[in-house]
Parts: C-alpha cells; sequence; structure tokens
C-alpha cells in the first residue's frame, strides 16, 4: 500500500546500500518503512547466493530489491536486472548510481 502524500525519501535497505524513492510508490512506501519491500525474495538470496554469485532478477521496478541482491552477492558477484518500463528504468538507473557496487548490469 503506498501513501497519497508522497514524500521523498533516501532510505538504507536492510543490507546497506542506498534508494531513494517515494512514500506514494507501492514498492517504495513498504522500502521506506523497513528497508526492503519483498522479505522472501532478499531471505532466500541470503540462504542460496554465496558471495560471488550470479543473480538473474525479471521485473526489478525500481529497485527494491536489486540493491539488496547486489549487496549479497558482492561486488565480485552480478546481478542482471530485467525491466521493462522506461520510468522504472531510470527511477532504478538513479538507485544505483548511489551505491559504490557496480555488479548490476540493467537489461
Amino acid at each position: 500500500m503506498a501513501c497519497a502524500d508522497s514524500y521523498e525519501s533516501l532510505v538504507r535497505a536492510q543490507t546497506g546500500s542506498w534508494l531513494r524513492t517515494t512514500t506514494g510508490d507501492v514498492h517504495g512506501h513498504p522500502f521506506c518503512a523497513r528497508g526492503l519491500f519483498e522479505w522472501r525474495s532478499v531471505a532466500l538470496a541470503l540462504a542460496r547466493c554465496p558471495e560471488g554469485s550470479t543473480i538473474v532478477e525479471v521485473g526489478s521496478n525500481v529497485g527494491t530489491e536489486t540493491v539488496c541482491l547486489a549487496d549479497i552477492v558482492g561486488p565480485t558477484g552480478r546481478v542482471h536486472a530485467f525491466e521493462a518500463l522506461p520510468g522504472n528504468c531510470a527511477k532504478l538507473r538513479t538507485g544505483l548510481s548511489l551505491n559504490p557496487n557496480r555488479n548490476v548490469v540493467l537489461h
């Protein structure tokens, strides 16, 4: 659920990276409150993907899981993030530029 107020926020993910989002975004609102959107995806990656892994994320949206996955695989790993909507891609690029990990390939 998103909020009608739509405040812009710079939020640190539970895994350490930053993401700029808004409380009015359906994915950004929970990220603002918890530092992640879909905790199950993050928990699964933590349990099954050691540093150096490659993760393919289909439907990356604005990057709420992408930044977490990038932290999990570390600088020697790769996240291949697929997003079809140009507006979401732009937000995802902005979010990725806030973090030192350059291990995400946006498709």
